[in-house]
């Protein structure tokens, strides 16, 4: 109320002052004058809300890509690397070895294993080992292993596998495609060091008595030696002789099925991969073996597999190699006889494997679909 009545009174002091004479007062000078002014208040006046205007519209587009970039470190994973910014190398190596073994073995009953050690960059930048331990019931006790792995497109992949078993007459083994990685179990404690041709070998100790020693040599065929604590030097053969039991048994590699017998048989006279149509992995790789005990080195060859991108030498090179250079009678039985009762281990749709007590035996699906034998099987 008391603020109507002060305009009231601000409008009656204006109305009691005395009228201005216009033409006096304000002429056409001043006039103008006054005109300009008006004009340049309202140039300026518009020129600094459009600064605003603008201003405000930046300020709001670098507000909203802000929020776009913090939804997108929240919700979008960028890239494996990325993910795993926080995770160190060898642990992420290590989480994949888990799942993949989980993966490989879902299906096998009282199946365990241990991961003993693992190691990055072995031979170069992307690439990595594995040793580990398992026991299943197709095994006559512990296994160990060695498996080799290569990073492709920022995915790890599994190469390679060797295997061996402890107190076994096989006391090293070696990979057939590089890197050459020469390894074996130590159960002799006066053993010091081992060597694989110049390459000293790495020794790992998996438990009380029990070490496993692995070495990578750029040469393929290399003789291995170990050194005692009395600094002997012992050339160490691959395959160990019984000399104390003369007069054990023969021992023999497994028997071929009925039906396999008959697709041996059948596949002989001609090779044609329909005979073999419908036989299981292990099947094929047990007619592969006997192709090779019985030196039909024709049929070994057509057993292998003729997948574009796999095969690897002519029949011609096959059956050119030297006798002396093929594997003898005891190396197979060594190697193969108990490879049917391994478990045949899926890694694509083309691809798998047979995992039996000592190593891997690789298998290729042609576009029929019949499995074949991988060059160099064993892994």
């Amino acid at each position: 109320m008391k603020e109507n009545e002060n305009l009231d009174n601000l409008v009656d002091e204006i109305q009691s002052l005395p009228e201005p004479d216009y033409m006096k007062d304000f002429d056409l000078k001043k006039q103008k004058q006054i005109h300009e002014n008006l004009m340049n208040f309202s140039r300026s006046y518009e020129s600094k809300k459009r600064i605003r205007h603008r201003f405000s519209r930046i300020t709001a587009g670098v507000a909203s890509l802000a929020a776009v970039i913090l939804l997108c470190v929240i919700f979008i994973p960028w890239n494996e690397d990325l993910n795993n910014a926080t995770v160190p190398p060898l642990r992420t190596f290590e989480q994949f070895f888990h799942q993949k073994m989980v993966e490989m073995h879902k299906d096998v009953e009282n199946y365990t294993y241990t991961l003993v050690h693992s190691e990055l960059s072995v031979v170069h930048k992307d690439d990595a080992i594995a040793i580990f331990t398992e026991i299943n019931n197709h095994s006559s006790g512990e296994q160990i292993y060695i498996a080799y792995f290569e990073k492709h497109h920022k995915k790890w992949e599994w190469q390679q596998t060797r295997g061996a078993q402890w107190n076994s007459r096989m006391k090293w083994s070696s990979m057939n495609q590089k890197p050459y990685i020469y390894s074996g179990p130590l159960s002799d404690n006066s053993i010091k060091e081992v060597f694989a041709g110049e390459e000293k070998a790495k020794i790992i100790r998996v438990g009380g008595d029990k070490r496993f020693w692995y070495a990578i040599s750029p040469i393929k065929e290399v003789q291995v030696k170990v050194v005692t604590d009395q600094g002997d030097e012992i050339n160490l053969e691959q395959v160990v002789t019984e000399t104390d039991e003369p007069s054990s048994p023969e021992v023999k590699t497994f028997e071929l099925s009925d039906i396999e017998k008959e697709a041996y048989h059948l596949f002989q006279t001609d090779l044609d991969l329909k005979h073999l149509d419908g036989l299981e992995p292990i099947s094929i790789a047990k007619l592969y073996v006997q192709a090779g005990f019985d030196k039909k080195y024709d049929v070994e060859y057509a057993l292998y597999t003729d997948r574009e991108g796999y095969v690897q030498w002519s029949k011609e090179d096959h059956e050119e190699i030297p006798e002396a250079h093929r594997a003898s009678e005891e190396h197979y039985i060594n190697l193969f006889n108990t490879i049917d009762k391994g478990t045949f281990i899926l890694t694509s749709e083309h691809t798998g494997y047979i995992k039996n007590d000592l190593n891997g035996f690789s298998m290729v699906k042609n576009e029929d679909g019949i499995w074949q034998v991988s060059f160099m099987p064993i892994q």
